[in-house]
């Protein structure tokens, strides 16, 4: 999740950050898009916590990976895993 820009805050650069992010879900393969899954799930937690990274961002690396996987494989028990 470290190449991701950390915060935008105009809404062009919300819309831009939310493109990367799909972008980048979209070429990966099934193992490390369940694993970004997993580690965002755990980050959510986790940094929500600690306050280093804002919530909406956090939302939305959780939300745009089980969009992704929900995509690929809507039909598998493992889409509520992350």
């Amino acid at each position: 999740m470290d190449g991701i820009a950390p915060k935008l805050s105009s809404p062009d650069g919300k819309k831009a950050e939310i493109d990367t992010i799909r972008e980048r879900l979209a070429n990966m393969s099934d193992d490390e898009l369940l694993r970004y899954g997993m580690t965002a799930k755990l980050g959510y937690d986790k940094g929500l916590q600690q306050g280093e990274v804002s919530a909406d961002l956090l939302t939305t690396r959780l939300s745009e990976a089980r969009a992704e996987w929900n995509r690929r494989h809507g039909n598998v028990p493992l889409r509520d895993s992350f």
